[in-house]
């Protein structure tokens, strides 16, 4: 063979490898919008309800988490030990105040504005934070108002998350500003049967998450707040500060004590039901 036609193989050869390559991209990317379409996006259907919490990925939040190695982090083990080392992160790193002026963000804005800068975050960040980087790992988490109205128009809240652990198949209540979880008879309890057992002056516990120890960090914010317990359309910056739009799932003896006018009431059992599919 002729050192020309050897060279013509050669180029041929180039040729085809890179179409290759490029048919091998396309695949991937093909694949991967594939899987993003199914696993990105999953709705959270309440109950028998026609409202829906939107698990949506926006740019902002799909890259807030680029420094930090959230799998790494929430290490390996069940939900539980996850969402409990993902918390334990979030306390370490950042300071809580309830009177900081920023208000419900994305996640790249607490980043930077709490741990990077060292600002302190008050709860509806550290509820936001805490609720996006568990999405971010796979585990389905709602920030949670918790609100108490008074007559004279005056309102007291605290905000908190509801988190679904898979090996349970159970929500579980958690409260990432004072580092704790709620347990009611040694198990994991979420915020609806909160509110109820306040109702029927029943006992709860709150776990510290770092002793393991029971505490009463953060018991009065929770319990005065149980009178309001709503949440947002969904997990985007576009829904964080409708305020107007928010789902509330307290029962209607509730509202009449909370004075909340015209707001519509779906029930507290619309907030119990298993979500379906996966958001990451």
């Amino acid at each position: 063979m002729s050192i020309r036609s050897t060279i013509k193989k050669l180029n041929e050869i180039k040729k085809a490898f890179r179409e290759l390559q490029i048919e091998r991209k396309n695949e991937k990317s093909i694949t991967e919008s594939f899987l993003n379409s199914i696993y990105l996006f999953s709705d959270y259907t309440m109950g028998e309800t026609n409202n829906e919490y939107q698990f949506t990925h926006e740019e902002q939040q799909l890259n807030a988490f680029w420094k930090y190695d959230l799998r790494n982090i929430a290490g390996n083990g069940d939900t539980v030990s996850k969402v409990h080392r993902i918390m334990q992160w979030i306390t370490d790193n950042s300071i809580y105040d309830g009177n900081s002026p920023l208000g419900p963000s994305l996640p790249d804005k607490i980043l930077e504005y709490g741990f990077e800068n060292k600002q302190p975050i008050n709860c509806a960040n550290r509820a936001i934070i805490f609720s996006d980087a568990l999405a971010k790992i796979g585990v389905f988490a709602i920030p949670v108002w918790l609100e108490h109205r008074t007559e004279n128009g005056i309102v007291h809240c605290h905000v908190i998350a509801q988190v679904w652990l898979q090996e349970y198949g159970c929500w579980g209540a958690y409260d990432p500003s004072f580092n704790t979880s709620f347990q009611y008879q040694g198990k994991p309890v979420d915020i609806p049967s909160l509110a109820m057992l306040v109702r029927r002056k029943r006992k709860f516990q709150i776990i510290d998450n770092k002793s393991g120890k029971t505490t009463d960090k953060g018991r009065l914010c929770t319990v005065f707040g149980l009178m309001d317990i709503s949440v947002f359309a969904g997990n985007a910056f576009s829904n964080r500060n409708k305020w107007d739009e928010r789902l509330h799932f307290v029962p209607e003896t509730y509202r009449k004590l909370a004075a909340i006018p015209n707001e519509r009431v779906i029930g507290l059992a619309s907030f119990n039901k298993e979500p379906t599919g996966r958001i990451y």
